[in-house]
């Protein structure tokens, strides 16, 4: 997503120092190189299709909904310089933002000439396919996962990225959850029965292309990363606009101090693209998906993320702590609501720091890290070019004048066994949808189940309605397990719920009715 702010000081080291006027990366094994000859808005998707002439990536919705343009990508990720395999929405993703990445479409994953994949060769026999049109997107989804040892469960819900409009799910869903550790009888039986004449050359059980990506027999792995990448800023001149990739914090304030500030934007996965339907791009536009700082965690007191921590590995980090430390325990529960948030492909690249930014930018946005985070009372660290620090809480980061400050992390506080945290999403479809109604809620108990604090927080109710104070005002000495305590409450929601009318959402009555039956819950 995008980050904006805004920078007036006068620095001068990105002048001195060396820059790079070159994007490299690979495609099926194959070099490419992109440079100020390419329109800088160009997306991943247009690249391969238009320049590269691999139309086996499809494009349909442009947004990161639909699941046809899904790419299969290695690349090494920060802090950790670990390289992982990952699937993007091509859509989204600007060409420019692919420095090192070792990019595999459906061409590479298998064809005609060179043989098909075992993925794309259980979608034929499992009946998953019928126009094709959506195919190579389940089929690269897949392939991502290949090496996650995912269960039929953990399958069911990584496929929230893509959409088939005439074949059906049931036959699609088989051939994927075909590869999961605790497949079903059935369709392990039905693998054997395609595969009895396609045995795994290494191994004659039924290959699950689980082999080491060093391996001999790893046909999908097809480079190495290079671990001499350059770490000079990268920039290219297009005229009128420019572009930028940076790998410290100092080089946006540089950037910004020499180039100007009329007209900019910070991005890390560029994945709020896909929920503005007509989007402009700045006259200057800085990649920070690399600036290492920006993606660090660590436990001290509180749980600090790095602003540009992606939601996925939000996900890893709140189960890591969740089960090794009691006080950090409900952040399981946080886990279950990021999973609602968008899809894999989205959130491995969308950050903490976009999505607040764009909640900040857009107030009708339904941000559930903006609910969750408020909810809990987080607290937001910003700092300016001087190295100057400030922390704000969730609602005052949304007032507060970011003019020459950059957000760099997001506090959770812990909390103790006498906390009771819960937050639900109520969506038109089951995954991969905005929020009609968004709440967090969390209770801290005494003596006798009197409530000693409460946070009570929705979404999309009013852009400018967060916390309904006066229920959590009067909920403090109450047992909240009594049916009197409950009905007041209630009473006293339904008037604090005051619903705006907002176009294309659902009406105000509906929605306060979906609100006041989450407080219930």
């Amino acid at each position: 997503m995008y980050l904006y702010f805004f920078q007036k000081q006068s620095l001068s080291r990105v002048a001195k120092e060396k820059m790079s006027k070159k994007i490299e990366f690979t495609v099926n094994g194959k070099k490419c190189t992109v440079d100020e000859n390419l329109r800088r808005e160009t997306t991943l998707n247009a690249y391969l299709r238009y320049v590269l002439a691999l139309p086996g990536t499809k494009a349909m919705c442009h947004e990161g909904g639909c699941g046809s343009c899904i790419v299969m990508v290695r690349a090494k990720r920060y802090p950790s310089g670990i390289v992982e395999t990952f699937s993007v929405n091509s859509c989204l993703v600007l060409v420019f933002s692919c420095n090192g990445w070792e990019i595999t479409t459906v061409e590479g994953i298998g064809n005609a000439l060179d043989g098909y994949s075992e993925v794309q060769k259980r979608l034929v026999e499992f009946n998953g396919t019928q126009c094709g049109y959506c195919s190579p997107g389940w089929v690269m989804q897949m392939s991502s996962l290949l090496d996650k040892n995912l269960t039929m469960a953990e399958l069911e819900k990584s496929f929230g990225s893509n959409t088939c409009r005439c074949t059906g799910f049931r036959p699609i869903m088989d051939t994927m959850t075909s590869f999961a550790v605790d497949a079903s009888p059935e369709l392990c039986q039905r693998v054997r029965d395609i595969e009895e004449a396609n045995p795994c050359s290494k191994n004659p059980r039924t290959c699950q292309r689980k082999c080491s990506e060093t391996s001999d027999c790893s046909d999908w792995s097809l480079v190495t990363v290079e671990e001499n990448l350059t770490r000079d800023v990268i920039s290219l001149d297009f005229g009128k606009s420019k572009f930028f990739k940076v790998y410290q914090q100092d080089d946006i304030f540089d950037i910004l101090s020499k180039y100007g500030v009329d007209s900019y934007m910070l991005a890390d996965g560029n994945t709020g693209k896909g929920i503005v339907e007509s989007f402009e791009y700045p006259r200057i536009i800085i990649d920070i998906s690399e600036v290492a700082s920006l993606k660090k965690y660590e436990y001290g007191q509180n749980l600090i993320l790095g602003a540009n921590v992606s939601i996925e590995d939000c996900i890893r980090i709140f189960k890591e702590a969740s089960s090794k430390k009691s006080e950090f325990a409900y952040l399981s529960e946080v886990v279950k609501h990021l999973e609602l948030i968008a899809h894999i492909p989205v959130r491995k690249i969308g950050s903490i720091a976009g999505n607040l930014m764009y909640r900040r930018a857009v107030p009708t946005y339904q941000s559930d890290l903006f609910v969750i985070f408020t909810c809990l009372d987080a607290r937001i660290t910003v700092r300016n070019a001087r190295g100057k620090t400030k922390t704000l809480k969730t609602i005052e980061f949304l007032k507060f004048d970011m003019e020459g400050w950059l957000m760099t992390n997001v506090a959770l506080p812990p909390l103790s066994d006498r906390h009771i945290y819960r937050s639900y999403k109520i969506m038109p479809r089951n995954q991969n949808a905005l929020a009609i109604v968004n709440a967090a809620f969390l209770i801290e108990l005494g003596r006798k189940n009197t409530v000693e604090s409460a946070s009570i927080v929705y979404g999309n109710i009013d852009p400018d309605f967060a916390h309904a104070t006066d229920t959590e005002n009067y909920l403090i000495g109450k047992n909240i397990f009594t049916n009197e305590t409950l009905q007041e409450a209630i009473e006293l929601l339904d008037c604090e719920l005051l619903p705006k009318d907002i176009p294309g959402e659902p009406s105000p009555e509906c929605r306060k009715k979906l609100a006041l039956g989450l407080f219930y819950k």
